[in-house]
């Protein structure tokens, strides 16, 4: 590829951390650990540190290798498609606050009878911030996890509505919040600098995505890999101290045939057909300022984590 990084992201990759493992399944939950172990050594604090993911369903693995790390950590990436409980709740709210028949019919949908939309918006509108969390079940919502971080405690229905829509559409959490966010790649630099930024799975279809393989035309897949590449460089440079680089070697192959994750050939281990992945290819255009790539397992050593 004839492209390169910048000098400054390049520059920067070369001090990074590049690490390879065997599966993603080791990768996720070893990059927690390591979180985990800085947090737990006092080097910096969980918002001092930033995972950043290819896409959505990355994010909620990597929160589950977070949670089995005890690393408390959010997920802020925008979700393709809202949840139906998370569609009910904003109009649970805008019923309380608007007081309209088309708030309520629109309410009244979910399954509620004219008599429950009634008494919810007779309960619900003098309530405020956390009571009104509590009463809707907000606080029980996945879709919701990081935009309670924003709620002061004040907002009305109207408010705490906007709040929430503006937070799933803008995920992000406030300055100095004690949780480690997980965020695409390609909008950590806009979240600001983090002490440690982890870049996980880098490999050709997720970073970058499937559209700077498979758009239709060239100026399309031309488009898709400068934008990630702007991430990359981005989610690099946003990182204040050493940033990791981070991917794995091979994923089952129905996994990577579903997630299109790029792959020259497979083989069979154990029963199982894996894909072979390939790094992804903003690493080789860092040229000869390009890291040299360590084991799993050693850079887990680095931490006596093994």
């Amino acid at each position: 590829m004839c492209a390169t990084l910048r000098p400054e992201a390049a520059q920067k990759l070369s001090a990074a951390a590049c690490v390879r493992w065997k599966e993603p399944g080791d990768e996720l939950l070893g990059l927690a650990r390591v979180a985990h172990a800085l947090v737990d050594r006092d080097e910096c604090r969980p918002c001092d540190i930033c995972l950043a993911v290819p896409n959505r369903n990355w994010a909620q693995q990597m929160k589950r290798a977070c949670d089995a790390a005890k690393l408390a950590s959010t997920v802020c990436v925008a979700p393709v498609r809202i949840s139906n409980e998370a569609h009910e709740a904003l109009a649970a709210l805008d019923a309380a606050a608007l007081q309209s028949q088309e708030a309520s019919e629109a309410y009244a949908k979910f399954g509620h009878t004219a008599e429950e939309v009634a008494a919810l918006a007779k309960k619900c509108a003098p309530l405020h911030g956390f009571t009104l969390v509590k009463v809707l079940g907000i606080d029980r919502i996945h879709d919701f996890a990081h935009a309670l971080y924003h709620v002061a405690g004040t907002e009305d229905a109207a408010e705490l509505a906007a709040l929430l829509r503006e937070r799933l559409a803008h995920p992000a959490i406030p300055a100095h919040v004690d949780v480690t966010p997980i965020l695409d790649y390609c909008t950590v630099a806009a979240a600001g600098e983090f002490a440690r930024v982890f870049v996980v799975s880098c490999v050709d279809g997720l970073v970058p995505g499937p559209a700077a393989f498979e758009a239709a035309d060239a100026a399309r897949r031309e488009a898709a890999l400068d934008a990630s590449r702007a991430g990359f460089e981005g989610a690099l440079l946003a990182s204040k101290g050493d940033a990791v680089v981070s991917y794995f070697e091979k994923i089952d192959a129905p996994i990577a045939q579903a997630a299109h994750i790029r792959h020259a050939r497979c083989k069979m281990e154990h029963g199982r057909k894996l894909a072979m992945c390939a790094p992804c290819a903003f690493l080789a255009e860092a040229g000869a300022l390009r890291p040299t790539t360590v084991g799993g397992q050693t850079f887990l050593r680095d931490f006596n984590l093994n």
